[in-house]
């Protein structure tokens, strides 16, 4: 995975739950309770967005854990935001369907 750059997308810092991500990431060691709590005693919620953001960027080998947590947690749409591994593309061959036979249907020789 390339590295990501996440406490530069704003959307990520705006819309981020951070509160249930905390657990998931400790218990699965991407962060340990000393920074949590040092992370947590920021003032607002976007600065603790910011500071959780930047501490995962600072362990590239935390991101794929945070983008896991995000989909634990329910948070998809971010995790999508973040995610940039291949897709699988459509095929644009005409496929099966357009050979005039289908599943089922008797072919005589």
């Amino acid at each position: 995975m390339a590295e990501i750059q996440l406490s530069s997308r704003r959307e990520l810092v705006e819309k981020l739950d951070s509160a249930p991500l905390f657990e998931y990431l400790i218990q699965h060691g991407a962060l340990d309770t000393a920074a949590a709590d040092k992370i947590k005693q920021a003032t607002s919620d976007a600065k603790i967005n910011l500071a959780l953001l930047q501490h995962l960027e600072n362990n590239n080998k935390s991101v794929p854990l945070f983008l896991n947590g995000l989909r634990h947690t329910g948070q998809h749409q971010l995790a999508n935001l973040l995610d940039e591994s291949q897709r699988i593309q459509p095929s644009s061959s005409p496929g099966y369907l357009r050979k005039g036979r289908h599943k089922g249907m008797n072919i005589t020789i």
